[in-house]
């Protein structure tokens, strides 16, 4: 007869012991150095209790990536009208009354920004409350923000010179079309669309902000008028193509170093002026490629990952910006979390990958793109021609 693995006695004192040892790990919480990471259903709201004595809530808008002008009109008028809001009196008092301060507010082509410390938990109402004061552009002459708009457009292709790159994901914008602004920016900037993302002592009941019902405010048709540019593009090819929104703390982990190649590669061709441009849209992104003529060089020596050691220094570089940052800036993994509706994964368990990322599969990565049905490729000769016609 085979004898019990444990005696009665010894089974009797693990039934006794077994939920005290339950209940005290649970008390302890996780283990030190695997940060906990909270996310609600949608993945819209994301927060992270650490010791800290405060509360650190970050917003982010996302801007629409330009696939009309009316999408690209909304991404520079956005930015600028929320920064307006945001320093007004109104604001300002209501944010002091609330005991929040502004840290910082920030956009790139792809979202805006918004950083507030308090001593206070934030609430729901309190949040859906400061997302109707910054979506409160009652007072905006529209007009004026067109011209301004188109000013400023025309100031900075002076002062950066012409671009190969188009200003619409599928071509050049046009110079002029008629939009209603203030509905544009309202249907960008409703409370739906925007993503939260908190440092806390301890979980609070935070809910994603929901879309509200609102009455259509009549409007008239304005004229956006572009000024023209005398310059011309230079003479090259654009290769462009888009990026699916990673949809795992994985995927994003290989999006980030096939990009990383291909920085490499494109710096390492001294020779040759290439240039890139990444949007990382929360919807997807889009690389940009120019190659100026005459060139021999062929696309398909970008799109590797160098091999070796090499390879290796290059993943080893990106975990070394990457933790440098998360460690300077604590909020900027909650931040791509929010972006890409990642499930909460802790940073630490992303870079524990690094050593799987193998170069076949960064290769495939990159060169699958000419092959995709997003690809475009541009092809500017040297003479000069009106950057700014009208798209047929």
């Amino acid at each position: 007869m085979n004898r019990p693995f444990l005696s009665r006695r010894q089974l009797w004192l693990l039934i006794i012991l077994l939920p005290g040892i339950i209940l005290l790990l649970t008390l302890l919480g996780p283990m030190p150095g695997e940060p906990q990471i909270l996310a609600d259903p949608e993945r819209r709201v994301f927060q992270q209790p650490q010791p800290r004595n405060n509360y650190r809530l970050a917003l982010q808008l996302p801007l629409p990536p330009p696939e009309t002008a009316d999408q690209w009109l909304a991404a520079r008028l956005i930015p600028s009208l929320l920064s307006t809001r945001l320093t007004s009196p109104d604001l300002q008092q209501w944010l002091r009354s609330k005991g929040w301060q502004g840290l910082q507010h920030a956009s790139d082509p792809t979202e805006w920004r918004l950083s507030l410390l308090s001593q206070q938990p934030p609430t729901p109402a309190a949040i859906e409350e400061l997302l109707d004061l910054l979506g409160d552009f009652a007072t905006v002459n529209w007009s004026a923000r067109l011209e301004q708009l188109s000013a400023a457009h025309y100031l900075a292709q002076q002062s950066e010179g012409t671009q190969p790159f188009p200003e619409l994901l599928d071509g050049p914008l046009p110079s002029g079309w008629h939009t209603r602004p203030a509905q544009l920016v309202s249907q960008y900037t409703a409370p739906q669309h925007w993503r939260l993302s908190l440092l806390t002592p301890e979980q609070q009941p935070l809910v994603a902000p929901q879309a509200r019902a609102a009455e259509p405010t009549p409007e008239s048709s304005l004229f956006m008028q572009l000024l023209p540019h005398p310059g011309s593009a230079p003479a090259g090819t654009v290769h462009q193509w888009r990026w699916p929104a990673p949809s795992s703390a994985d995927e994003w982990l290989e999006q980030q170093l096939a990009l990383q190649c291909l920085r490499h590669q494109t710096s390492a061709i001294r020779h040759a002026d290439i240039r890139m441009r990444w949007r990382a849209w929360h919807s997807g992104g889009q690389l940009s490629l120019f190659i100026p003529s005459p060139s021999q060089l062929e696309l398909t020596e970008l799109l590797q990952c160098p091999q070796g050691a090499r390879f290796e220094a290059l993943k080893q570089e990106w975990r070394t910006g990457w933790t440098a940052l998360t460690e300077r800036q604590p909020q900027s993994w909650l931040l791509q979390l929010a972006r890409y509706g990642l499930s909460p994964t802790p940073f630490s368990d992303v870079t524990s990958k690094l050593s799987q990322i193998e170069r076949a599969s960064l290769n495939q990565r990159l060169q699958q793109g000419p092959a995709s049905d997003s690809y475009r490729r541009l092809i500017f000769p040297s003479a000069t021609e009106d950057r700014y016609a009208p798209s047929q």
